[in-house]
């Protein structure tokens, strides 16, 4: 005899003024059900750190996961903000974020690249430059990244430190993280 699995709810997230739908489970982040069906919203860490993809939330309730007071405060939280990286819906919920753009804008690309230089410019800072391919053009926005691969599938994401099309290099500014997996 078999037993059924339950599958989690699924959740209505409305996203204003786009008006962009998609669908959460309970059991996985705002954010991370966004991009799973390539809805723009903003983000930095998707780890509770940074902020970023702080917003509005104008209707529902979430349960926040752990996260960094610096990023949402209980006052913050109390005011109706939302880190979508760490919220997870317990209702349909509607959101004010006025960044979120349409997936096909800024389409995912995976290009390889050259490292041409390394700086250390501090004890646990390191200057990168990446050489890209010469006959593919990057249509850069404000706020893009870069997501590094990794052998095992993990995933690690940087924020380019200049506007790639000014000049023949993606520059990042990565700082050590003692113990981490990509640094």
């Amino acid at each position: 005899m078999t037993h059924p699995v339950a599958t989690p709810q699924a959740f209505s997230i409305t996203v204003q003024p786009s008006g962009r739908v998609f669908a959460a489970t309970a059991d996985e982040s705002i954010l991370a059900a966004g991009i799973r069906q390539g809805i723009g919203l903003p983000y930095g860490c998707k780890d509770g750190a940074c902020g970023s993809c702080k917003c509005k939330k104008l209707e529902g309730m979430v349960f926040h996961g752990p996260h960094q007071s610096k990023a949402l405060s209980e006052e913050e939280e109390a005011a109706g903000l939302v880190l979508t990286c760490c919220a997870m819906p317990l209702t349909d919920v509607v959101l004010e974020s006025r960044q979120v753009t349409d997936e096909s804008a800024f389409p995912i690309k995976k290009m390889p690249s050259r490292v041409t230089t390394l700086e250390k410019v501090s004890d646990d800072v390191m200057v990168i430059k990446l050489q890209l391919p010469a006959n593919d053009t990057l249509r850069y926005h404000p706020g893009q990244y870069i997501e590094f691969i990794l052998r095992d599938g993990a995933r690690r994401s940087y924020s380019m430190a200049n506007a790639p099309h000014t000049g023949p290099a993606v520059e990042l500014h990565i700082r050590h993280m003692p113990g981490g997996k990509f640094t």
